[in-house]
């Protein structure tokens, strides 16, 4: 057992720092560098009260103690219980649990919520196939302190039995676990009172694309991604950006409220605008659905485009590739682009709505390289509201209108790259605009695509 005056200092030792955390976030500071501040004091508070066990405990132990799942990622909020494993060599059971046991108890005596396993390597293994939370909790695993050999060896062994063996299996059984939370926690990200970690487009959605990352190219490091041409340009601004923006959001949330918690309801939103500097919750909002929304679509283009594909595959893909025009090529269910300089396709009103009009028609997605075209051609178009179609590009829109099925679907990512802004501007001044009622659970823009659908 610790002696008390240790206890003592590490609590007035987490105590100061925890004030010196929330002064910095009270002062605008960032979210990322929150996260990965709490979870390094919580990484020296372990290591003090590791050593402060009993010796006879630890060198019988002898294990590996490991972080897992966001305290492994080093993303703790304020109120994060931090997720501990005690690796141990089997036949040293006996010894781990005494050992867990003990220095459980005394970061309960500090304050933290720990979440603990005690396992050895086969154990990690077995449940990792049976369980994919427990799975996707050992992916982020981190070696705090013990032995370095014993991590390697579960390291390796666990990506070799459970991700390496069948990477594709591994990708679909993530897809799934998103599918499954977006049921839940509803099927949009441009929810009226959304849960900032589990509603489409927020942390979690981060969270399955590094995982689905760091399974098929062996990193979940953003800057990485990017540099590697795994990201563009506008993807990775836009991921860094949501996940700075939700990690404050959410730091927010923990220190205002005294626990954890991620619903952001009216009352949060209307007491947190001004935190942010944002004249009403409206305009807070507003930013957090054009940062989710982006986050959502690129978590799903991203996690499909990460599935491997065999030889075979690939000369299938090739032999039911279709040529649409001499720019875009319909394989599967997808627009991709065939031409070496599309810039002069997509500068053409014409041509960017008969894209839209064989996407309709084919009930085909768009590849991220197609999306970052329209992006792009929509960040080039001159600004105002005085610009019209040909006749032909507006026969084109009534066409995309006219035909059954398919029309919203068309019109949201018309509206999410830009595109129907130019032919109904007055969808530039409803995006992602909040509304003023609990009867209307969705932004404006969402709500007309639905009423579409119906």
């Amino acid at each position: 057992m610790a002696p008390s005056p240790l206890l003592s200092d590490l609590r007035d030792y987490l105590s100061q720092k925890q004030k010196e955390i929330r002064l910095y976030h009270d002062q605008g500071g960032s979210g990322h560098h929150v996260v990965e501040a709490l979870s390094d004091l919580a990484d020296q508070l372990l290591m003090r009260v590791s050593q402060s066990i009993d010796p006879s405990l630890a060198q019988g132990w002898g294990g590996a103690l490991v972080a897992i799942g966001g305290y492994g990622r080093r993303e703790l909020s304020p109120w994060s219980d931090i997720d501990v494993m005690f690796l141990f060599q089997t036949g040293h059971n006996r010894a781990a649990e005494s050992f867990s046991s003990e220095m459980i108890r005394l970061l309960w005596d500090l304050g933290y919520k720990v979440g603990h396993s005690v396992r050895n390597i086969e154990e990690c293994i077995t449940l990792a196939r049976q369980d994919s939370l427990i799975a996707t909790s050992l992916l982020d695993s981190r070696l705090l302190a013990g032995d370095r050999n014993l991590f390697h060896r579960y390291r390796g062994r666990f990506l070799n039995k459970v991700v390496e063996k069948d990477v594709a299996a591994f990708l679909m059984q993530l897809n799934a676990g998103r599918e499954s939370g977006y049921q839940e926690y509803g099927a949009t990200p441009y929810l009226l009172e959304p849960n900032i970690k589990r509603s489409p487009g927020g942390l979690r959605d981060l969270h399955y694309l590094k995982w689905a990352a760091l399974v098929r190219y062996q990193t979940s490091n953003l800057p990485h991604l990017h540099q590697w041409g795994l990201l563009s340009d506008r993807e990775h601004m836009m991921l860094s950006a949501a996940q700075d923006f939700l990690w404050r959001i959410r730091n927010q949330l923990h220190f205002h409220n005294g626990k954890a918690s991620d619903h952001l309801t009216i009352e949060l939103q209307e007491e947190m605008a001004p935190f942010f500097h944002y004249g009403h919750r409206r305009d807070l909002m507003r930013q957090y659905y054009i940062l989710t929304g982006g986050v959502s679509e690129i978590a799903i283009h991203f996690i499909r485009n990460a599935f491997p594909v065999s030889r075979w595959q690939q000369w299938r893909r090739r032999r039911r590739t279709r040529h649409l025009t001499p720019e875009l090529d319909l394989a599967g269910d997808e627009i991709s682009l065939r031409t070496g300089n599309p810039y002069p396709f997509f500068s053409n009103d014409e041509n960017v709505l008969r894209l839209f009009l064989l996407a309709q028609g084919h009930s085909a997605r768009l590849s991220g390289q197609v999306l970052d075209m329209l992006y792009q051609s929509a960040d080039q178009e001159p600004k105002g509201e005085g610009q019209s179609l040909s006749p032909e590009a507006a026969t084109l829109f009534r066409r995309i209108l006219s035909r059954p099925g398919g029309i919203a679907m068309v019109l949201r990512v018309m509206h999410q790259t830009h595109v129907l802004w130019k032919i109904i501007p007055g969808f530039s001044r409803i995006h992602r605009l909040v509304q003023e009622s609990r009867s209307h659970a969705y932004t404006v823009d969402e709500h007309t695509f639905r009423a579409v659908e119906e």
